[in-house]
């Protein structure tokens, strides 16, 4: 079959491609993608309520999700597949999805100094991306959203803007 576009000239999400970015890191780290989310992205982040584990987050707290059917209110999941981990099952809570904002606006650094995230993938993240179905997540310690500090990430929901101040001037 034929590419809808040239490779880098278009983003389009699929989360098959995230699936198999795990694949890849699992064999590349030999070990689980869990463990290896769970030892270098949240150890380093010093997480305290983000989980790779339903039951561990369920432990914890973790709230039941509802769902509208036929005017009514169903308590529902969340849906948790692990091996579709890699496009989004891990649960976090505000606390610690702010300590990753952070380090991503210090340079890809943790609070300790670690480097979470490389300076070379880091400019990927903060590249604009033109597309119809997205969600501009605009890092800034000002009111402005000048590129090239916008990290975007494909949510499937209609464009918007979320501003996250990461200090009071």
């Amino acid at each position: 079959s034929e590419l809808v576009s040239s490779p880098g000239a278009e983003f389009h999400y699929a989360n098959a491609n995230y699936v198999l970015a795990g694949l890849v890191i699992e064999r590349a780290a030999r070990q689980r993608y869990a463990r290896y989310v769970e030892r270098n992205v949240f150890a380093p982040l010093k997480t305290e309520c983000s989980y790779t584990d339903l039951a561990e987050a369920r432990k914890h707290g973790l709230a039941t999700g509802h769902r509208y059917w036929f005017g009514f209110t169903f308590g529902h999941g969340p849906t948790f597949a692990e091996a579709l981990q890699p496009a989004g099952y891990i649960v976090s809570c505000a606390l610690d999805l702010g300590r990753y904002l952070a380090a991503l606006v210090n340079g890809g650094v943790t609070e300790s100094g670690e480097r979470l995230i490389s300076e070379r993938s880091l400019a990927k993240i903060f590249t604009r991306v033109s597309r119809p179905w997205s969600l501009d997540i605009c890092l800034s310690s000002s009111r402005s959203c000048a590129p090239p500090r916008s990290a975007q990430h494909g949510l499937g929901e209609p464009s918007g803007r979320l501003l996250v101040h990461t200090k009071t001037a």
